[in-house]
Formats: structure tokens, C-alpha cells, sequence
């Protein structure tokens, strides 16, 4: 998957669904493992949507040195 959190979501209803699904019929150990995995990705949603996102923008001026460089390097990766 390309979105982490798309994936722990979908992981999370799995989980959660198949832990009741083995409390239900009696097998404990699928019930407790996939409690814990349903632990596991709410802990990682939760660190995810409590993260604070910081940055800035910066003016570069056209004639940037560092700009051209990076613009070079990006353009020499992509061909490979």
C-alpha cells in the first residue's frame, strides 16, 4: 500500500473484527493476538494524527547555486 495509514486503518478493522470473531467462538489465542495487534495500530494511528507538522518556506532567487545543484541532482535521479 502506499498510504501507512490507510493501511493501519484497514489492519485496525481486521484485526478488531477477527479478535472478536476469536473471543466469540472460544480460541483465545486469536482473540488476545489480534487484540493486540488491533493495540498495536491504534497506538501508530494515534502517534500519526498527534504529530505536529513544522516547516517554512524560503525565498530562493533564481540565480541560487544550491537551487541549479539541486535541480540538476533531481533531474539526473529521475533518468536513472
Amino acid at each position: 500500500m502506499r498510504s501507512i495509514v490507510k493501511f493501519r486503518w484497514i489492519n485496525l478493522l481486521g484485526a478488531s473484527t477477527f479478535s472478536i470473531y476469536g473471543f466469540l467462538i472460544g480460541a483465545l489465542p486469536i482473540g488476545i493476538l489480534n487484540g493486540f495487534i488491533a493495540l498495536i495500530d491504534i497506538y501508530f494511528l494515534y502517534s500519526t494524527y498527534s504529530k505536529k507538522e513544522v516547516f517554512q518556506t524560503l525565498e530562493v532567487h533564481a540565480d541560487n547555486k544550491y537551487l541549479h545543484q539541486l535541480i540538476k541532482t533531481k533531474i539526473l535521479l529521475h533518468l536513472v
